[in-house]
């Protein structure tokens, strides 16, 4: 989905918003001076497992934090301009990206 739409992430694809969803960082996030945190929200019985990859101006994916705990967070790498949270399990959870200067 997200060769689909990239560089416009607000091109929603069909599969948007199911197991994914592709955020611009605003101008300057990107310098890898900043940091986010996301968190999901009510959940499945089960639980859920957000994961988070970063990705360049050309939709190339340059890091991630994707771990094994329910939600994520980490430094957002230099030249990232887009955000790909994926629900790697759980279904139809809502989520929260939050992202600051790490200073």
């Amino acid at each position: 989905a997200v060769q689909k739409t990239c560089p416009d992430p607000y091109a929603a694809p069909d599969s948007r918003g199911v197991d994914g969803w592709v955020s611009a960082l605003p101008k300057g996030f990107g310098d890898g001076t900043h940091t986010v945190t996301v968190t999901g929200g009510e959940s499945t019985p089960a639980g859920h497992d957000i994961d988070v990859y970063f990705l360049d101006s050309g939709c190339q994916v340059i890091g991630s934090a994707a771990s094994s705990a329910a939600d994520e967070s980490g430094v957002i790498p230099g030249g990232t301009a887009y955000v790909l949270t994926n629900l790697y399990t759980g279904a139809d959870v809502p989520f929260t990206l939050t992202a600051t200067d790490a200073g």
